[in-house]
This record gives structure tokens, C-alpha cells and sequence, in this order.
């Protein structure tokens, strides 16, 4: 096939089509689990148990490439005359698709069979007034792999026959062990008020891709290319606080207000690690942190056949980065790590929901509001603005709010005995509202950015203008949507 490309930026496709990747991800996991509860007495009742999983991960990844990407016949470059005058372009009449085996890093295949175990024990005391629960859980995990010992040159790819020291070995990953403690409590202050307490340790080990990927440890020649698995990481530990109140207002409405906090610990990252011939690329890694702390407030109110809820959220999510290769990527671009906490990608301020509902003794409506505040975004000046040389940090606006009200109701017809006819119907975003979902970096709006004549003039395309590249509707959330649907039932 015969594909064109323009030497601006923009859109095109690639020769051999848009996506050149093939993935097949294989994944069987075998539980053995057991339970058992032990009632003692009135006032304890312990609770045990364990369980343990047998990963079968079976990944293989291929990136195509052409066959003739490195011979001179590769491309053809051609001048045309248009109205807007010389264009020179680049036309590649030779393609034919290759795959790579993995000993390149076009491939990522491997197979490899991690172990699970996690056991517990608990003591739920139930007094007059109050209850308490004491628990403790035991977490192992068994990477079941092998690391290189010498991270400046990982896979060997340097010989240094007389300096065993800067070569790798494979030992074992050793396993990771956690324990955690647990603790509730439950007390009644009174028939119409309540208060809980918890806290707890919790532990989770990171994806499979952070463990194992590139797990022959082919780096590249060019900086920032590859990143390394590594199985030696750490879990994530997140220790967690949450205390509650329930009061009864008045006969069918209650009111609950909880504040929480959680601290998380070892959030995967990444590090960056220079080889002996100055080669940098990256190595999965524990060193982020994050917190989250926030405010639940709830009222839901039961009169007659009404029934309403509201639930207001305000939250706030702090990190040092928001994906794992954040520090990587700025790494590659000349940007210093980022030595505060952030906003990460999926804070969101306030967050409120709202339930009306009507029962009859045949037919029901439930009408449920969802709003928010909108998610953070990365705003960015354009490049001609005195502003693009400040280091700006990223998450540093927000997203415009977003709200959707959605209809749920049905109308039972009596046939015969128990027979009824129900017409149902469900409706998503019932008042067709445009929520802004993905936002232009420098105005903070979908669909629209700031145009220059120098992008317009740039854009040289056949098959679309410069605004159909803005204009996309999957920056907006789906327009209304309804089903209808008809049911017999006895």
C-alpha cells in the first residue's frame, strides 16, 4: 500500500495503517479459600479464614514494523505545486509489515505464574450499647522471578569480562509480607443517634506490567525508550481513618455526616537509571505518596410513598504524581521532578446527588440528579505566550461542573391472577445536557481552542479542515439515551 505524509504536524495516518500494535493478554487465577466463623458467647464471635491464588499470566505484545524501515528505498520524497504554493511531501511506495521476536524491543512476551496468600482473624464484641471489631490480616506475595543485580547494565548488553562487578546476575525477587491491623467501633448514643469509628492498614500490590514488563531488559539505544519492570516493588499500603454520626431528625428523615482520611504509602512510580554508556531509561519504583481527606454529608427522608435522598462530598486528593510514569516523562521532556503534593487527576471538589422517587401500589418514578464539580486538567499557554516558559505544574485547573438527571420508572397493568403487564422505562441525561468531559489544554473548554493563522496554514490535508480536528464529540458525554422495554410477570 501507498500512504502520503505532509511535513507539518497533523493529522495523517501511518504507513500501514493508524495502530500497529497486537496485544493478547491471557490471565487464569486459581483460588483455594476458606472461611469460618465461631460464635463464643453473647458479646464475641470470631471470625477466621484465608486465602490463596495461583496467577497464570500469559502476555505477549507486538509493535509492526516495516521491513524496510532502515533501507534507502524506504521513501520517496515528491514536490507539489498547490494554490498556497511548494509543498514538499513524502510518499512511501515500499511497505511490508514485520513482526519482531522478543529479543528486540518491538516485543514484549512473557509468561509467568505469581502467588498470593492472605489470612485473617477477627473478634466482633457486641455489647449493650456499643460494638467493637479488632481484626489483624496477613498479606504474602511471591513474585516468582528473577531480578538483575546490576541496574546500570540490566540485561548484559555490555561485556565486561574483567570487571565481573559490572555485570548482572539473576537472583530471586524475595517475597513481600504484610501485616495489617483493623479496628471498628460502633456505639449507640440513644434510639435516635449513632456514632462509628474505623482504622485500618490495607495492602495492595501493584499491576503485573510493573512487575514483569520488559522482563529481558533490552534497553535501547536512545534516551527514555524502555522501561523496566521491576520485581522487587513494594505494596501499596494505605493506612485509613473514618469517623461517623447518624442522628434521627424527625419521624422518617436522618441525617449522616462522616469525615475520612487515608494516608497511601509506596504509590508506584518510576526512577531514572543511567546505564555504563550514559543510556537513561526507567525502572518502576515505590517513592510516591498520596492522601486523600474529605467530608460525606447524607439525608434521605421517607414520608408516605415519597421518598427522597441528597449526598454532598467534598473531597480532596493530594499526590506527588498522578500516574507512574510522571516523573519518567518529564524526565524525557528536560522538566524537574515534581517535589510537592498535586492535585491528582481524579480530585474532585464537590460531588453531589440528589434521589426523588413516588411508589404506587402500580407504578413507580424515580428521578436521580448527579452533579459535580469537574476533575483537575493539565492548562497549558501557547507556545508564543510569555507564559510557556514558566515550569508550570500539571493538574493546575480545573474542568467546568457537569450535571445529569436521569428518570427511571414503570407502570404495572393487571391480565389475569398474578399475571401483570410492566412498561418500563429509562432514561440517561433525560434534559440532554453537554457535559464537558475532555477540556483543550489552553482554554479549558471541549471543542474549542484558540486558532492562529499559522495552524491553519500549516494544516494541509486531504481529507478533513483544521476544525474538524477540534470539534470532537467524544469530548462530550453521550446525549440523552432511552429505553423502552415491555415484561410479563407472575
Amino acid at each position: 500500500m501507498s500512504d502520503w505524509y505532509g511535513l507539518s504536524p497533523g493529522p495523517g495516518f501511518s504507513t500501514g495503517s493508524q495502530d500497529k500494535t497486537h496485544n493478547t493478554y491471557a490471565t487464569k487465577r486459581l483460588d483455594i479459600k476458606y472461611d469460618l466463623t465461631w460464635q463464643i458467647n453473647n458479646n464475641h464471635s470470631i471470625k477466621t479464614g484465608f486465602l490463596l491464588t495461583n496467577h497464570d499470566k500469559d502476555i505477549r505484545e507486538y509493535r509492526i514494523v516495516n521491513k524496510y524501515r532502515n533501507a534507502s528505498i524506504d521513501r520517496v520524497k515528491d514536490t507539489l505545486w498547490t494554490s498556497e504554493g511548494e509543498i514538499e511531501k513524502i510518499r512511501y511506495p515500499y511497505y511490508e509489515p514485520e513482526i519482531l521476536d522478543d529479543s528486540t524491543s518491538y516485543s514484549n512476551i512473557y509468561r509467568k505464574k505469581p502467588r498470593e496468600m492472605s489470612a485473617y482473624i477477627q473478634d466482633k464484641m457486641e455489647f449493650e450499647d456499643f460494638v467493637i471489631n479488632i481484626g489483624l490480616r496477613y498479606d504474602r506475595f511471591d513474585p516468582r522471578t528473577v531480578y538483575p543485580s546490576n541496574l546500570r547494565n540490566p540485561g548484559n548488553k555490555l561485556n565486561y569480562e574483567n570487571n565481573p562487578e559490572r555485570m548482572s546476575t539473576y537472583p530471586k525477587a524475595d517475597v513481600k509480607e504484610q501485616f495489617s491491623p483493623r479496628f471498628g467501633l460502633a456505639y449507640t448514643l440513644s434510639d435516635q443517634a449513632k456514632m462509628h469509628f474505623s482504622y485500618g492498614h490495607f495492602f495492595q500490590m501493584p499491576d503485573a506490567y510493573a512487575l514483569y514488563t520488559n522482563h529481558n531488559y533490552i534497553i535501547p539505544e536512545a534516551n527514555f525508550a524502555t522501561t523496566l519492570g521491576n520485581p522487587r516493588l513494594k505494596p501499596e499500603k494505605s493506612v485509613k481513618y473514618e469517623v461517623g454520626l447518624w442522628q434521627q431528625l424527625a419521624k422518617g428523615v436522618g441525617v449522616n455526616i462522616a469525615l475520612y482520611y487515608a494516608d497511601v504509602y509506596n504509590l508506584l512510580s518510576t526512577a531514572i537509571i543511567t546505564t555504563y554508556d550514559d543510556v537513561r531509561y526507567g525502572l518502576y519504583t515505590n517513592k510516591d505518596y498520596g492522601n486523600r481527606k474529605g467530608l460525606e454529608l447524607g439525608v434521605d427522608a421517607q414520608l408516605g410513598r415519597w421518598y427522597s435522598s441528597v449526598n454532598y462530598t467534598l473531597q480532596y486528593t493530594r499526590g506527588n504524581a498522578d500516574n507512574p510514569l510522571q516523573t519518567f516523562t518529564r524526565a524525557g521532556a528536560s522538566m524537574d521532578p515534581i517535589a510537592r503534593l498535586i492535585p491528582l487527576a481524579w480530585d474532585q471538589r464537590h460531588t453531589l446527588n440528589a434521589t426523588l422517587s413516588y411508589q404506587a401500589s402500580n407504578f413507580n418514578a424515580t428521578f436521580t440528579g448527579y452533579y459535580n464539580s469537574g476533575t483537575t486538567y493539565t492548562w497549558q499557554p501557547l507556545s508564543d505566550s510569555r507564559l510557556s516558559l514558566v515550569n508550570l505544574y500539571p493538574n493546575n485547573a480545573y474542568k467546568p461542573a457537569n450535571f445529569t438527571l436521569d428518570f427511571n420508572g414503570y407502570y404495572d397493568i393487571p391480565l389475569r391472577s398474578n399475571l401483570k403487564l410492566r412498561l418500563s422505562l429509562l432514561v440517561y441525561n433525560l434534559l440532554d445536557a453537554k457535559n464537558e468531559l475532555i477540556v483543550d489544554s489552553t482554554t479549558g473548554r471541549a471543542n474549542q481552542t484558540i486558532v492562529r493563522d499559522v495552524d491553519l496554514i500549516l494544516h494541509r490535508s486531504d481529507f478533513n479542515t483544521y476544525y474538524d480536528r477540534i470539534n470532537n464529540p467524544a469530548n462530550l458525554s453521550a446525549p440523552r439515551e432511552a429505553k423502552f422495554t415491555v415484561g410479563v410477570y407472575f
